[in-house]
C-alpha cells in the first residue's frame, strides 16, 4: 500500500481492508509518503479515512507529515493539514517545528501561511538555532526579511 500513492489504488486498498496506519521499515505511513510526493488530494483522503494528521514519523527524526510538506514546499499539502487543524508547533527530534523546515528550504509561501496562521516565530531548536538565523542569513535565504515574512 505504501508505494501505491495513486489515489484510486489507495481507495481500492482501503475499501478492501488495508491498514492506513501501517508503516514501512523506516516508519513512514501512507500519509507521510503522500506528503513527500506532494499529493494534497491523497493526503486529504487519508486524513478523512482516519490517518493521524499530527503523527510523528521516522526512526530518528520524528518529523510530521506537515514538516515534510513544508520542507518540500508543497503548499497545497500544508493547506490540507491546516484545514484539519494540524499542529504547527510539534517539534521534531532537533526541536524544530514546520516553520523551521519551511525556512530551511526557502519555502516562502509556506512561511507566510504558517506565520499568518499563528506559528511561533520565537522557537529555538535544541542546537540553539533561532528561526531568524535561518531566515536572515543561513543557507540561501539571504533575501528573505524575517519581519516581512
Amino acid at each position: 500500500m505504501h508505494w501505491a500513492v495513486q489515489e484510486e489504488c489507495v481507495r481500492l486498498l482501503i475499501k478492501n481492508g488495508a491498514n492506513i496506519k501501517m508503516r514501512t521499515f523506516s516508519c513512514a505511513t501512507p500519509l507521510y509518503i503522500a506528503c513527500g510526493e506532494g499529493n494534497a488530494k491523497l493526503a486529504d483522503y487519508l486524513i478523512q479515512q482516519g490517518a493521524n494528521v499530527n503523527e510523528q514519523v521516522g526512526q530518528d527524526d520524528k518529523t510530521t507529515p506537515m514538516m515534510l510538506a513544508s520542507m518540500y514546499n508543497y503548499l497545497q499539502v500544508v493547506e490540507v493539514f491546516l484545514k484539519y487543524e494540524g499542529d504547527m508547533e510539534i517539534k521534531d527530534e532537533e526541536g524544530k517545528i514546520a516553520l523551521f523546515h519551511a525556512a530551511k528550504t526557502d519555502s516562502k509561501e509556506i512561511i507566510k501561511l504558517l506565520l499568518k496562521k499563528g506559528a511561533k516565530k520565537t522557537i529555538v531548536s535544541k542546537s540553539g538555532k533561532k528561526l531568524t538565523d535561518i531566515l536572515n542569513g543561513d543557507q540561501n535565504n539571504n533575501n528573505m526579511d524575517f519581519e516581512g515574512a
